[in-house]
């Protein structure tokens, strides 16, 4: 097979993702929408520790962070108040919550 081997920018471009059935979709579900703000003027954000929490504890914080990160550079997940240091919390693009739609209604 030759020629050279597509980024996850390039996939996404062309529509394809590249996804952990359902574990990425589950944490989707979980995420705010992008640009939700609490009172108008402090970003709503769902943290990893929380997710942590919603799934049990069963999996590991540093398995929920790497799977966001990955949804992050597919453009289906935002950092949210993000330092140079730390990632407050994450919330969900538009086109993750379509993402999510979409499985959701081919799951039920």
């Amino acid at each position: 097979m030759g020629g050279k081997r597509k980024n996850l920018a390039q996939l996404n471009a062309e529509g394809e993702y590249s996804l952990v059935e359902p574990l990425d979709y589950l944490i989707l579900a979980e995420l705010q929408e992008e640009g939700t703000l609490m009172g108008g003027y402090y970003p709503l954000a769902t943290h990893v520790k929380a997710l942590h929490k919603h799934f049990k504890k069963e999996l590991p914080i540093t398995m929920l962070s790497a799977r966001l990160r990955v949804l992050h550079q597919q453009k289906l997940a935002v950092p949210v108040g993000a330092s140079s240091q730390r990632i407050s919390g994450w919330q969900r693009t538009a086109k993750g919550k379509e993402l999510v739609e979409a499985w959701q209604q081919e799951t039920k």
